[in-house]
């Protein structure tokens, strides 16, 4: 099999693709104690999920399959997705 170097070589990556939640305390809590964060954040994250926007940085040209959750998300985590 000759190899088309005139051809764009696309990366496909299948896998995790998740929405991290968090939040942020001053101190670890205690066993059985619950503390309340001062700060949180949500990003987006999972293992192909970033090996596929790593990759894309590189300069190379990237697809994605993933299953996405049918929970309510807002526009901004829609835009993120």
């Amino acid at each position: 099999m000759e190899i088309d170097d005139n051809q764009p070589r696309v990366c496909s990556f299948m896998g995790a693709s998740v929405m991290d939640l968090i939040s942020y305390v001053d101190r670890f809590p205690e066993p059985g104690e619950t503390i309340v964060g001062n700060n949180f954040r949500k990003g987006f994250g999972g293992k192909a999920a970033n090996a596929c926007v790593m990759a894309a940085r590189l300069g190379l040209e990237c697809r994605m399959l993933a299953k996405v959750s049918l929970l309510k998300l807002n526009s901004i985590d829609l835009i993120l997705i």
